[in-house]
């Protein structure tokens, strides 16, 4: 199995440990990891966006969800 990991805003494969092979978040390392849209990018680096509707810190698990999160 592999994991992405970024490294200089590119996403490359490295092998996964014992360790991450058992674990109970295994089935994040299996995601097939979408590249987020540049005109995305621009809005956060720009600080375009409502900090109102940010994911409130007690949503934070919804970050790994599998299911889309509102991005514009």
């Amino acid at each position: 199995m592999q994991i992405a990991t970024a490294k200089k805003g590119t996403i490359m494969a490295v092998e996964l440990t014992e360790e991450e092979k058992v674990s109970p978040l295994r089935k994040y390392f299996d995601l097939d990891i979408k590249p987020t849209p540049q005109e995305v990018i621009d809005k956060v680096m720009k600080g375009d966006f409502d900090p109102a509707e940010a994911l409130p810190i007690t949503e934070m698990n919804r970050l790994c969800s599998t299911d889309s999160l509102r991005l514009t």
